[in-house]
């Protein structure tokens, strides 16, 4: 009973044709055993708890030649259809994962990393299909952790979420309880991922974390995607990026400067509500065009992060002069909601769209050049901020 439990050094078994029984238990938590060469009259089944478990985490029975095959620092099971990366068996701290066995694709496989807990840095490479749950549950020590896809495997598209599809997946086990729980070493402060739809919350809670490299095809930044990674501090929106989700960012307290591409149209409810409690993390928005930024759909106050920042760069300047063109024909609700570096706003034109909230928090206008019937929009009761009033337009002011 139990003569090789925790044996997590073995990748394979050869039961001989001599055996007769295996005790109850005799391979319990043998979890890394892939291949069990069966010459015995006993009916071994992959997948089985049967005769003492030897089989239960088993890719493949079969009574021929070993298909364990190990290439260089690495232990592959070829088991004709799939190939499972079984084991790393080196002792570097810094190592990227083959990119193929053989010219083929490869799973890495769970617990592959199980008896090296001392890896500091990861890097899986594209060709890989599938990293299979618990993949690095041991490697405590990791600090930068490169990936081609979040979760099991690669989403092309929004699916139902679930935590198959979030970073926690590679570091999943299960518990003495039955539960899943997950092994996020403390050390994990990068993340990089190369490809892939990335579903909703798939970095959620990842508190250590600082920074996170986002593919460059990326065209969503889905709900609650980041919410939770109180330390953030480093992340660049993709180019391609055209919208992004609900409470995305909430309590990335420690993110201070965020870049809005012109790609995005959409920011949706509470995206940068970074906190219930008050204004933390965000200090400045960096975009390239105005009037992409006009044409973005702001949900509501806390999509816009000017709700936090209150300062807008454009192209590294601070935009304090807002002047409307006769192109720019709307400005949409919450635009400048709490731009505190806005100083001078010129509306020449009488037929701009001027939406609810645009302008509210802009304490720092004192000069504007408008039609006057986008008075009481722009400035609201804020006349005694005001140094400088050009008015036009046919429009009678109030008497107050």
């Amino acid at each position: 009973f139990g003569a090789f439990r925790g044996s997590v050094e073995l990748l394979g078994v050869t039961l001989p044709s001599s055996l007769t029984e295996i005790k109850t238990g005799a391979f319990d938590n043998c979890a890394r055993i892939a291949e069990v060469i069966n010459k015995s009259d006993l009916n071994i089944v992959a997948g089985s708890p049967d005769h003492g478990g030897v089989a239960l985490a088993a890719e493949g029975v079969h009574s021929g030649e070993t298909r364990l095959k190990t290439v260089g620092d690495y232990v592959f099971y070829d088991g004709g259809d799939e190939v499972y990366l079984v084991a790393y068996i080196g002792k570097d701290t810094v190592i990227t994962l083959p990119e193929s066995y053989e010219g083929r694709s490869y799973i890495v496989r769970e617990n592959a990393f199980c008896t090296t807990d001392d890896i500091t840095d990861i890097t899986i490479p594209g060709s890989v299909e599938k990293i299979e749950r618990g993949a690095l549950y041991f490697c405590n020590s990791l600090i930068n952790l490169t990936l081609p896809f979040v979760g099991e495997t690669k989403l092309s598209s929004a699916a139902e979420a679930d935590d198959t599809m979030t970073l926690k997946h590679v570091f999943a086990y299960t518990g003495e309880n039955g539960q899943t729980e997950y092994n996020i070493p403390d050390t994990l402060r990068k993340i990089t991922v190369s490809d892939g739809y990335l579903q909703k919350g798939a970095f959620k809670n990842l508190s250590k974390v600082k920074e996170i490299v986002l593919p460059d095809n990326l065209e969503t930044i889905s709900e609650d995607l980041f919410s939770g990674c109180i330390n953030l501090t480093s992340l660049v929106i993709p180019d391609k990026v055209a919208e992004i989700g609900k409470n995305a960012f909430f309590c990335c307290f420690k993110l201070e400067t965020i870049n809005i591409p012109s790609s995005v149209k959409k920011l949706d409810t509470d995206a940068f509500k970074i906190s219930a409690l008050g204004n933390y993390g965000l200090i400045q928005v960096d975009i390239t065009d105005v009037s992409a930024w006009l044409s973005i759909s702001f949900a509501n106050a806390a999509a816009n992060p000017l709700h936090h920042a209150g300062r807008l760069y454009v192209n590294g300047q601070l935009f304090e002069e807002l002047e409307i063109t006769e192109l720019q024909n709307k400005i949409p609700d919450y635009a400048f909601y709490n731009a505190t570096c806005l100083k001078s706003v010129t509306i020449r034109f009488g037929n701009v769209q001027i939406g609810e909230n645009s302008f509210i928090g802009c304490t720092s206008i004192s000069d504007i050049d408008i039609d006057s019937k986008y008075l009481p929009t722009v400035v609201g009761d804020r006349v005694a901020n005001l140094e400088t009033v050009v008015l036009s337009g046919s429009t009678p002011l109030a008497a107050n």
